[in-house]
């Protein structure tokens, strides 16, 4: 039997997380631009928590699909979501941390919103989904 240190698995798992996240996020801001609810209701848990940066929370995939449609119709025709992952932590007990920024972008490259998230990923029957997503404007 081989003895691999728990930083060495630590940093592994991070790096293979970190992987799935940034593909996630890819599928969030392609839902985001075709507009497609359920498949941004998909990248979230079903007791997910949404914080959003004037205040209002939305728990749960209920609560969550009623607030997305909202997300995508604030948007203006060919606006984009740019999002960009700037660390990953291993938060212990099957869940890591991502820290990161954001950006909405009309359709003439302007930048129309943006700041940083904060959001707690869990593994979850083999698939990564965003336990809590933390929203902060810039």
């Amino acid at each position: 039997m081989v003895d691999v240190p728990r930083q060495t698995i630590t940093r592994l798992r991070i790096r293979v997380a970190a992987r799935i996240i940034d593909a996630a996020n890819v599928e969030f801001m392609d839902a985001f631009e075709k507009r497609d609810v359920d498949a941004l209701l998909r990248l979230y848990a079903t007791d997910a928590i949404v914080l959003q940066p004037d205040g209002s929370k939305y728990s749960g995939s209920e609560e969550i699909k009623s607030w997305l449609p909202t997300l995508v119709d604030r948007a203006s025709e060919g606006e984009r979501l740019l999002i960009d992952t700037v660390a990953v932590f291993d938060s212990g007990e099957g869940s890591v941390v991502e820290d990161g920024s954001w950006k909405h972008v009309s359709a003439e490259g302007a930048t129309v919103a943006y700041g940083n998230y904060v959001a707690i990923w869990c593994e979850n029957e083999g698939s990564w989904q965003v336990q809590r997503d933390v929203i902060l404007a810039g």
